[in-house]
Parts: C-alpha cells; structure tokens; sequence
C-alpha cells in the first residue's frame, strides 16, 4: 500500500497495479484489501489467484492438522469462489479487476471465462509452475535453494516456461473469445517473446523473471526491435 502511495506521488505516467492475495477465511478480507489498494491509488486491481509456493505451503500446513483456507494456486482453480470474490469486490470498487490465475489443474480457460462471467475486466495468464529443479546428489533431501531446508518443490518460471505460457494464453482466448482483455506473462524477454504472446491472443504482455535476470537495462533494446516490427 505504501508504495502504490508513493508511486502515484512520484510519477505520473505509469498505470499502477495492486497485487494482493488473501489467505484467511471470507471474501471479506478480499473485498477490505482491493478497496485499501483503490484508495491508495492503484488504477487496476490484480488478485493473485496463480502463487503456487502459497498454495503448496497451506496444503503442506492442512496435512500437518493445521487450519487453513485456500489461496494462491489452490484458490486459482475454484472457478465458483473466484467468481463470488469477483462480484463482491466489483460491488465494492470503481477501479479495473484483473484475476491472475493459475495454470496448475489445467483449467485455465475454463476458470478465466468463468472470470468474465463474474465481472473481471481482464484476466492474467501465468505459466510458473511447481516444479522440482536442481536436486542435491551431493547431499540427498537437502534443498538447493535458501528458502527450504527439506527438497521440496517451488515455483519456476523464466524462459523455459513460454512455450506452456504460449499456451495458456492461446488456449484462454480461443475459450473467451476475441473481445475480453487477455494479459500473457511468463518466459518474455525478447521484442520476439512479446509479439509471439500477442500472437497467441494477448492484449498486454508482462515481465517479471526478465528485469530480475537482467536488470530494466534491456527494454530499450526491447521497444526498439518491437517498434521495428510493427512497423
């Protein structure tokens, strides 16, 4: 929330998107965060209805006899509960509604046309994925990342993943149609990544892995070679 403030204080010509998921119980709690991000500036809304290291974590907490609700990944594929989440905040706000969803169960199609159903404004197609990556021969059943102690999986993304990003997409647009906002993330690096995903049917086409990689340092090449293309 603070640094939607800070942002619509500091500049004036990006589109700022709230980011949020909800992990208790009652679309209360999602109706309270999207009318908090509204109010501290955010022009659109995003849900994450797609984090698979969230999803995985509560399910591991639900087998350990722990209390605990769907959210993230899980929640990304109860297309029933996404859409009454949908309606509430929709009821409750002004600003645009984007859902990002998941592709794990393999229903994203089917949940993004219920998304539309509901009242979203877009949807968001996300290829990351749980996967499991750079097993420790050296030291058996232990992680290779920092954030684990035990192997486990977690979630991947970054250019391996656009080809099933490709597909997420392609697949959500032959489901809904040519008019609702589509909005293709996953594996985009190159002005190539960003016309093949436009090609496939999305409208916006997003980066996150690219400008961990690699800096802000390649857009420009990026807009250069898009903007040759177009032309």
């Amino acid at each position: 929330l603070r640094l939607i403030e800070a942002a619509r204080k500091q500049i004036d010509n990006f589109v700022l998107f709230s980011n949020f998921t909800y992990s208790e119980a009652g679309i209360e709690g999602w109706v309270n965060m999207a009318k908090k991000f509204e109010e501290a500036g955010a022009h659109i809304n995003e849900l994450n209805m797609c984090c698979p290291n969230m999803s995985f974590n509560v399910e591991l907490a639900k087998d350990k006899g722990a209390e605990s609700h769907k959210t993230g990944a899980s929640l990304g594929q109860q297309e029933r509960e996404i859409q009454a989440i949908i309606r509430a905040i929709k009821a409750e706000t002004k600003i645009p509604l984007c859902v990002k969803l998941t592709p794990e169960g393999g229903r994203q199609d089917i949940v993004a046309q219920a998304c539309f159903e509901a009242g979203a404004d877009m949807v968001c197609g996300v290829a990351n994925r749980l996967a499991l990556a750079a097993m420790r021969v050296d030291q058996p059943g232990k992680s290779t990342i920092a954030l684990q102690d035990e192997q486990g999986m977690y979630c991947m993304n970054s250019y391996w993943i656009k080809p099933l990003a490709l597909r997420d997409v392609y697949m959500m647009r032959k489901k809904v149609g040519p008019q609702p906002a589509l909005l293709g993330t996953g594996g985009v690096t190159t002005w190539r990544d960003g016309v093949e995903m436009m090609m496939a049917g999305a409208d916006l086409v997003g980066f996150c892995s690219a400008t961990i990689i690699y800096g802000f340092s390649f857009f420009p090449e990026f807009f250069r070679g898009f903007k040759q293309y177009i032309q």
